[in-house]
């Protein structure tokens, strides 16, 4: 537009001239010649102006456009990463840990159902889960722990953990014992370290988009589907059941869910069964498990009620 408005303004120019020139009297040819040289000097004069001015519109208008495009490119590559964010596994997988790593506190809790036949005898469980759980170096925790199964009354335990000790309550009586025999009671929560642990296998994840979360599903077998599933040391094996994981055949799905706007997880759900054979026989196995997490940073401190701390008995 600038290149055009000076052309314009110099075509305008030189037509007022030309009319100026026209309605002036005749003069002698020396003084005529000599006004037009003054006209025509003038004239290329202001050529010279105007042509330095149109260059200099000119090289502002190029660095205007390139200025343009430059924003228009780096629009368009935001654009793209953010449309990545939304299709990629292991994006959203290392947003999620790096989120998680800022949880202080939190809620946990849900379901898990198994149907497990070990030598022809079978044993029907349900195990339901709610805990209220403070991170730090020292993870406290205050956790209740409901136990159906076919083959025996129905259990409830509930527990406190704290940098100094672990209170178990089982059978109506409270123990207490060092904070270390608490750490099987955890193995059910996915924390910032294992969504880290995932990214290496993002490509094997499916990416569901929602209104308000992503749920990123893989379904597998065998070796793959224990490295992805179990590999980040959720589940500690005794024993007795080593030789039944190393020889499991499995199948099954695990999902993740995860909130678009905070990026933390949300819930995810398991489900698998497998056959597998050991020292201890031959097995199948069925479970299906699913966690919700909430109130994140809600709490301030998880307090061991002093009633608890008076009625335990230490276990050594």
């Amino acid at each position: 537009m600038k290149k055009i408005i000076g052309f314009s303004l110099i075509g305008l120019f030189l037509f007022l001239m030309t009319a100026c020139s026209e309605d002036e009297p005749a003069m002698n040819d020396k003084t005529n010649k000599s006004k037009i040289e003054d006209t025509q000097a003038a004239t290329d004069g202001d050529k010279e102006v105007k042509t330095e001015q149109q260059n200099e519109d000119d090289s502002n208008q190029s660095e205007e456009q390139t200025n343009i495009d430059d924003t228009n490119k780096e629009e368009t590559k935001e654009s793209e990463v953010a449309t990545a964010k939304l299709t990629d596994a292991p994006a959203i997988l290392r947003k999620s840990s790096e989120a998680m790593q800022n949880i202080e506190s939190l809620y946990i809790g849900g379901t898990t159902v198994s149907d497990a036949i070990i030598n022809d005898i079978e044993r029907i469980e349900t195990i339901t889960i709610n805990a209220d759980l403070m991170i730090g170096e020292q993870n406290t925790l205050h956790q209740t722990v409901k136990i159906e199964a076919n083959d025996e009354p129905d259990s409830n335990m509930e527990m406190y953990l704290n940098e100094e000790m672990y209170y178990l309550k089982e059978n109506d009586k409270w123990l207490s014992m060092e904070p270390e025999y608490a750490v099987n009671n955890l193995y059910n929560t996915v924390f910032d370290e294992q969504l880290s642990f995932y990214i290496d296998f993002g490509s094997l994840f499916q990416v569901i988009e929602e209104e308000d979360h992503y749920i990123l599903s893989y379904s597998g077998t065998d070796e793959e589907f224990k490295e992805v599933v179990f590999g980040a040391g959720q589940k500690v094996l005794n024993d007795f059941f080593r030789d039944f994981y190393h020889n499991m055949k499995v199948t099954g799905t695990y999902e993740l869910t995860i909130d678009k706007q905070t990026f933390y997880l949300t819930n995810y759900f398991l489900e698998y069964e497998a056959t597998t054979s050991g020292a201890a026989g031959k097995g199948h196995i069925y479970e299906k498990s699913e966690f919700f997490y909430s109130n994140f940073n809600a709490y301030v401190e998880l307090i061991v009620p002093e009633e608890v701390r008076k009625a335990a008995e230490p276990v050594n």
